[in-house]
């Protein structure tokens, strides 16, 4: 199975009810399925590994399977590096959110 598959519910249900908690997992789980995409495609094209990786950043091989295996470990320091170490970068985007925050008008 290629790194970075999660079976339904594993995340969904330990959610926090807060709007904000559940924002910055969203993101973090963003970042981590980027990076691991990145991961599974120089995989089957290069064969990159955790290894290999691990060289290149200096950390331990078991670091580079704690981010790789693990959402809530993949800081956007530690998914900076990883794509980096895969010769890409990170790109971000904003969009309105589904529901509205009800901010002042000017204030959006």
């Amino acid at each position: 199975m290629p790194i970075g598959i999660l079976q339904r519910g594993l995340i969904v249900g330990s959610l926090e009810e807060d709007a904000q908690a559940r924002a910055v997992l969203a993101a973090q789980l963003a970042a981590w399925q980027v990076v691991c995409e990145r991961f599974n495609e120089r995989a089957a094209t290069r064969g990159l590994r955790a290894v290999h990786l691990a060289r290149r950043l200096g950390v331990s091989r078991p670091q580079i399977h704690a981010w790789l295996t693990e959402p809530r470990k993949m800081t956007l320091k530690a998914a900076a590096r990883l794509l980096l170490a895969m010769d890409a970068e990170f790109a971000c985007a904003a969009r309105p959110a589904e529901k509205s925050t009800d901010l002042p008008p000017g204030h959006d």
